[in-house]
């Protein structure tokens, strides 16, 4: 085995078995996990995931975008144009 395997593996069985020792504790400490559903805390951690998630997503969509308009200019240009059909083809006549 690689070092660099053994070295992954060691150290996410490392993460595993601190997250199983730390795992229900841990959850019950955090103030937003366990608070009233209901609370304006709760409810603006939850608006401030959503909004993360929208800036996210529109940052992808848009680089995706960018990459399809590249990709379709890209096949555009690689495709004769029109006007080169009823040209004559360059070389020596007969």
């Amino acid at each position: 085995m690689s070092g660099y395997i053994r070295l992954t593996l060691g150290a996410g069985l490392t993460g595993a078995a601190a997250a199983w020792l730390c795992g229900p504790a841990a959850a019950r400490a955090c103030a937003v996990c366990g608070g009233d559903k209901g609370s304006a805390l709760v409810q603006g951690a939850q608006n401030g995931v959503l909004v993360m998630l929208i800036i996210t997503y529109v940052v992808l969509l848009g680089m995706a975008g960018l990459a399809l308009a590249w990709f379709i200019r890209a096949r555009r240009r690689a495709m004769p144009s029109a006007a080169s059909f009823g040209a004559p083809l360059p070389g020596p006549r007969a």
